[in-house]
């Protein structure tokens, strides 16, 4: 620790991400480090790829491995004798990366160091697809004394390398024979992942980040954490930025209807099986059919994110739709969270997602499967700022939706309370520190 200008001590923290924002794994990193700087931590955070002006964001560039006599010498014969090496397969909707090989580093303890201008007290490890892993991450114990939190973005952390599981429960025993990697030369890779994860967060003294819900759930069943403790924090908001201040005026702004009810949903593509997208548009085509004509011609959907407008699943939908272009500014969010009625979150596989949050903040309920924040009732509570709906029952879905939709003025006006509340409670960049006792 050293000292401010006043001679109090500070605090050092060094995050890690791949990214510093792209996507919610990255945000949630991002807006974590950003919290710690309101709240007077000296903050560093190291990346691969920077798209943000912050000064205390640095990009520590890969570090170039030269191949070995011997390597090349094996490699040249491969191509004389026409060797075809056999490439690592995995299938796609397990999302499971090769270069996440937990005994190859990509950057040197010393590299780390030599890049930020301070020895870390706390290290922060996000997302670091090929950036960092549990090897650097013990290293780093060892030579700092640092405590060191990975950051539970999803469920790899738990697994030998699949970002996400389905109904696999590899995770929970030692992930063998894993059903993400097609060639059988490679089936153990996941195997060792984990053996290697496991030695360095025993020897490593490494912590686990984790929020409510279905990621504390599985934390608690999986082989790697389930007997070592276990830090809950909730993720830290802007809550200035994500405000209900201006729901009044939100819609026009839009240029939606003051008097339409409004089904907000954020998807990047409605092809994302993990997503939920295809129960969401079975729910939509119910609640059409149960709707009076005239709350259903009063009611819009709108989507934010990377949609085709001439996509035929868009073309599906009978309600009336707006979409907007993926929104990187957190106010113009902010303001399209509030002029939704409700936020639909029809995830299956999914950590959070942080939009959930957002919703919140903006004083608008959220409806979803329980799922992610919304697993059991930690965040999300019936009634009170949503509703949630069976694993993939659009039944159940459509008629969490038309319960807010058939709400009268002073009924939602009380849900919409209820939400900025929680949030509010909950999501504050200073619950933050709060969460962790730093």
């Amino acid at each position: 620790m050293g000292n401010d200008p006043n001679g109090v001590s500070v605090k050092k923290v060094l995050f890690f991400s791949t990214w510093d924002t792209n996507g919610g794994a990255s945000e949630l990193t991002y807006r974590m480090a950003k919290a710690l700087i309101k709240t007077g931590f000296q903050v560093e955070m190291l990346v691969r790829y920077k798209t943000t002006g912050e000064k205390f964001i640095h990009v520590l560039p890969p570090q170039k491995r030269n191949k070995t006599y011997y390597l090349r010498i094996i490699n040249k014969l491969k191509r004389l004798l026409n060797i075809k090496t056999q490439v690592f397969e995995t299938k796609p909707e397990y999302a499971f990366f090769p270069d996440e090989d937990e005994s190859v580093n990509h950057v040197s303890v010393e590299k780390i160091l030599s890049n930020v201008s301070f020895t870390p007290d706390y290290i922060f490890s996000g997302l670091t697809y090929g950036f960092i892993n549990t090897n650097i991450l013990r290293g780093l114990r060892i030579y700092t004394g640092a405590r060191i939190y990975q950051v539970m973005y999803d469920i790899s952390l738990l697994t030998g390398g699949c970002h996400v599981i389905w109904d696999c429960e590899g995770f929970k025993g030692n992930c063998s024979n894993c059903p993400a990697i097609i060639n059988k030369k490679f089936k153990n890779f996941s195997l060792t992942n984990l053996e290697i994860k496991t030695k360095n967060i025993n020897m490593g003294g490494i912590e686990l980040l984790v929020t409510k819900g279905w990621s504390l759930h599985n934390a608690h069943l999986s082989n790697l954490y389930k007997d070592r403790e276990k830090v809950i924090f909730n993720i830290p908001l802007d809550l200035t930025l994500f405000t209900d201040v201006n729901r009044d005026i939100a819609k026009r702004i839009f240029n939606i209807d003051a008097n339409f009810k409004v089904i907000f949903a954020g998807s990047n593509y409605l092809t994302d099986r993990r997503k939920g997208s295809e129960y969401l548009l079975k729910a939509l085509e119910i609640l059409w059919t149960r709707l009076d004509n005239n709350i259903r011609d009063n009611t819009c959907v709108v989507f934010a994110g990377k949609l085709d407008t001439e996509d035929n699943l868009m073309n599906s939908i009978k309600f009336k739709k707006f979409l907007f272009e993926y929104i990187k500014d957190y106010r113009l969010l902010s303001l399209l969270y509030q002029a939704g009625d409700l936020f639909v979150c029809p995830s299956i596989e999914d950590a959070g997602p942080m939009m959930v949050a957002e919703s919140l903040a903006c004083g608008t309920p959220v409806v979803g499967f329980k799922m992610g924040f919304l697993f059991d009732d930690s965040i999300i509570i019936d009634g009170y700022n949503g509703y949630k709906a069976n694993i993939k029952d659009s039944y159940e879905l459509s008629c969490s939706i038309e319960k807010i939709l058939l709400l009268n003025n002073k009924e939602s006006v009380i849900l919409n309370k209820n939400a900025r509340k929680s949030a509010v409670e909950l999501f504050s960049e200073f619950s933050l520190i709060k969460n962790l006792s730093i």
